[in-house]
């Protein structure tokens, strides 16, 4: 359910999207599959990380830069994302029509239908 998440944000598909996160989310929580006693579901932990990442902030490598192109749902005001870049500690905050970041070594630019992390 954690990438269909992400995959159903991409397509705009907000109400599916937010059913299929909160069924990932709720998997341990509510002992779904009657096997959280045996330990929690570190994959699945993972595909929510992944769900937030690239599928609602739209964040993925192109090279020395982060593109960054959100599908936020529209009951939500921000997103936040930490996440390591090149080795380097970032803090990505996605707002309606802004996406900020804070790093020591890079900044954020619009471009386009997406915006840019880059070196600064």
């Amino acid at each position: 359910p954690a990438i269909h998440a992400g995959l159903l944000a991409r397509a705009g598909r907000y109400r599916a999207a937010l059913e299929s996160l909160r069924l990932a989310a709720r998997l341990d929580l509510d002992d779904l599959t009657g096997s959280t006693a045996g330990g929690l579901h570190v994959a699945t932990m993972g595909g929510l990380w992944q769900a937030l990442v690239f599928g609602f902030a739209g964040i993925r490598p192109l090279g020395d830069r982060l593109i960054v192109d959100p599908r936020l749902p529209p009951e939500w005001h921000a997103l936040e994302i930490c996440l390591r870049f090149r080795d380097e500690p970032l803090r990505i905050r996605i707002d309606r029509g802004l996406v900020s970041v804070q790093s020591d070594r890079y900044a954020v630019a619009p471009r386009n239908e997406h915006w840019e992390v880059t070196a600064r």
